[in-house]
């Protein structure tokens, strides 16, 4: 009876996982090796706004004492507002996470963030199209 149990509470915690996990689309890979994920957030007729979260790879790397240990990891998510027809952007509000889940930085930009132009052939032109196209 446990084992059914445990087996129906495994079940329900990786549905319920697999189902949050679905909310994020996979866009890509910086040159940096940072997995890039977007989480459509509001569409309006003038602006949308979106969930975009850089995830840190883990790469292993010597210490000085010789020693191989694990590097990286963690993420940063910010909610991005773009205007489609006028081409800029603003981040509303950013966390920066450690490979443990610890929040180490935060901003936020409530009343008036800025706005800022599309560069092009870079990450934020990247993001930019896919926020635009959803």
């Amino acid at each position: 009876m446990k084992k059914i149990i445990l087996a129906i509470t495994l079940m329900i915690s990786s549905l319920t996982f697999a189902q949050e996990e679905t909310d994020w689309t996979y866009l890509g890979d910086t040159n940096d090796g940072e997995s890039i994920y977007l989480k459509l957030e509001q569409d309006n007729s003038y602006s949308k706004k979106a969930w975009v979260k850089f995830v840190k790879p883990i790469t292993s790397k010597k210490n000085k004492q010789g020693k191989l240990i694990k590097v990286g990891g963690g993420y940063t998510i910010g909610l991005w507002t773009v205007d489609c027809d006028d081409k800029v952007y603003s981040i509303n509000s950013r966390l920066t996470y450690n490979s443990k889940g610890t929040v180490i930085s935060q901003g936020e930009s409530f009343y008036d963030p800025e706005r800022e132009n599309i560069i092009p052939d870079t990450v934020g032109e990247f993001i930019f199209k896919n926020i635009c196209t959803q």
